[in-house]
């Protein structure tokens, strides 16, 4: 766990943001038994713990974070990587697959086991993107079960086992309320694997994850349950902990793309769009919400980079419809989510294809249903004048 201010032994991040903080909560049993901590300085120092401090709820001295090593921090990593994701982002998934399979066969039988086994995830991913989840779902299991069979030395086994598990569970597809238990358990077991490790772009995407999963579970409670809001404030806390998180990485290439994510579902949820159903409900969204919703989304057109990969710009389309919808510009939404489907379409972006079409019925029949409205009340309005003539001569 790093640099924590206070923490209590033995709880994940995410069961602590949850609940309030006991100062007085005594140290776990293990705790108690270990003499001595390492504080993690240039000369290894270790700290005594005496009787007083076995009862406190807080370190002094922070234990060492754990640097990645090895491949997964190499120069020609991050070069197939960047490339990988372009492709990945931009749909070109022909050339994906052909650069990672060719990547895959040049570490195998041992040459690099930390860099064949980040290549299958990156191949997971573009699977999923495709709603290809069966093969998705399959290199991501075999990533996890690999420790069964494995024979070369893996380098940094926690770092891709947290990846393989939290990417397990963020395929976009709806949730059953069944699946929500499984899902949290796998987020919180990639939790415990990067404590204590230093790589803001694990912990970013991490909790991305878990944004998207309380987002989910929003979507399966009635608005009007407590449970909502807080599983509401949840998913705020977790897109602010990924936008903090990608801010501590050095990379260009994290940063913005992990940035561009958050600010997007950060405005989904200020314009209660996270679903159809959120979208179809009537409701009135506080002028201030909107108003920051169409910020988040202005940072990310304008402000966080020059050029936007096309599955990033069709979830800005998406959402930038849903902010003229909650203005009531009917018309100006169908056509932004329109251009979205088209694109999406194009590109075969195959899982955000149904949410879209579904937005698009719903802005046709909203401006429908507006055009009516204005009519009969310029009908109305223009009858009264005769009306009142009528009477007033009678």
């Amino acid at each position: 766990i790093s640099n924590f201010k206070t923490v209590a032994v033995g709880k994940s991040k995410t069961e602590q943001a949850l609940k309030p903080v006991d100062y007085h909560r005594q140290l776990s049993d293990e705790a108690r038994h270990r003499t001595f901590v390492d504080c993690g300085q240039s000369t290894k120092v270790r700290c005594q713990l005496s009787d007083e401090a076995r009862h406190r709820t807080f370190v002094d001295c922070p234990l060492p974070l754990i640097k990645i090593q090895g491949s997964l921090k190499g120069i020609q990593f991050e070069k197939i990587l960047s490339r990988l994701e372009d492709l990945q982002d931009n749909a070109k998934f022909e050339d994906h697959e052909r650069l990672v399979t060719a990547s895959m066969q040049s570490f195998a039988e041992g040459k690099n086991p930390d860099m064949a086994l980040a290549l299958k995830i990156e191949r997971g991913v573009a699977f999923a993107y495709q709603k290809e989840f069966k093969k998705s779902k399959s290199m991501f299991i075999s990533v996890i079960t690999l420790d069964k069979h494995q024979t070369y030395q893996i380098i940094n086994p926690n770092i891709l086992l947290a990846r393989a598990y939290f990417l397990r569970v963020a395929d976009p597809m709806e949730r059953s309320s069944k699946e929500m238990g499984k899902i949290l358990k796998f987020l919180r077991r990639s939790e415990f694997l990067l404590q204590n490790h230093d790589s803001p772009e694990d912990w970013a995407e991490l909790y991305q994850t878990y944004g998207c999963f309380w987002l989910d579970y929003m979507s399966l409670i009635p608005v009007n349950r407590c449970a909502h809001n807080t599983a509401r404030d949840n998913a705020i806390s977790s897109f602010q902990k990924a936008v903090f998180y990608s801010q501590q990485d050095p990379r260009p290439r994290v940063q913005i793309k992990r940035l561009m994510y958050a600010h997007i579902k950060l405005a989904t949820i200020l314009l209660h769009c996270y679903s159809t159903a959120s979208r179809i409900q009537e409701k009135t969204i506080p002028p201030n919400d909107i108003k920051q919703a169409k910020e988040y989304l202005d940072i990310v057109q304008f402000k966080l980079g020059e050029v936007i990969p096309m599955g990033t710009w069709i979830q800005l389309l998406k959402t930038r419809s849903d902010q003229f919808y909650r203005e009531d510009k009917y018309k100006l939404a169908q056509e932004t989510v329109e251009e979205a489907y088209r694109l999406a379409s194009f590109h075969k972006f195959d899982t955000e294809l149904t949410t879209l079409r579904e937005m698009i019925e719903l802005f046709q029949w909203k401006f429908h249903s507006h055009l009516v409205f204005t009519e009969e009340l310029h009908f109305s309005n223009s009858e009264a004048p005769y009306s009142a003539s009528g009477s007033s001569s009678g």
